[in-house]
């Protein structure tokens, strides 16, 4: 079992490694924001699942740096790849930094309504100088 207290601080610690070096965009922890539109993917795991929700300028200008485009033809499909291909990479890095003698395995990201935190054990926001970032947790779940 995980405790939350890890999981958070590998989170935070994650987030901000994976924003800076694959995205370009540093992130801070902050408080919570949820008035905003997010793209939301949950990633399930064996002990649980992480939501991660983008808001939607972070999520255009991640894509974009990530596919080396132009933010305006940044598609929706584009999008929705780059949103779950974010989340599998926190989720593995948060796991694999939890357990770095384990094998990690991740059930497919997928697409999902924004879950900001109710019941869950870990949430933490992050502002991006292009937008807001979410993560949460459940963990004994999956």
């Amino acid at each position: 079992m995980i405790a939350a207290a890890d999981f958070l601080a590998a989170a935070r610690a994650v987030a901000q490694d994976v924003l800076e070096t694959m995205f370009f965009s540093p992130a801070e922890p902050v408080s919570c924001q949820h008035a905003e539109e997010f793209v939301a993917v949950r990633v399930a795991f064996q002990g649980g699942e992480m939501s991660v929700m983008i808001s939607p300028e972070l999520a255009v200008a991640a894509s974009a740096a990530f596919l080396a485009e132009d933010p305006g033809g940044v598609t929706a499909e584009q999008l929705e790849m780059v949103s779950r291909e974010l989340a599998n990479i926190l989720c593995g890095a948060v796991l694999s930094r939890l357990h770095p003698e384990e094998r990690v395995a991740l059930r497919a990201p997928e697409m999902a309504a924004p879950d900001f935190g109710s019941g869950a054990e870990v949430h933490q926001c992050f502002a991006t100088p292009e937008g807001r970032l979410a993560i949460t947790a459940r963990l004994d779940c999956a």
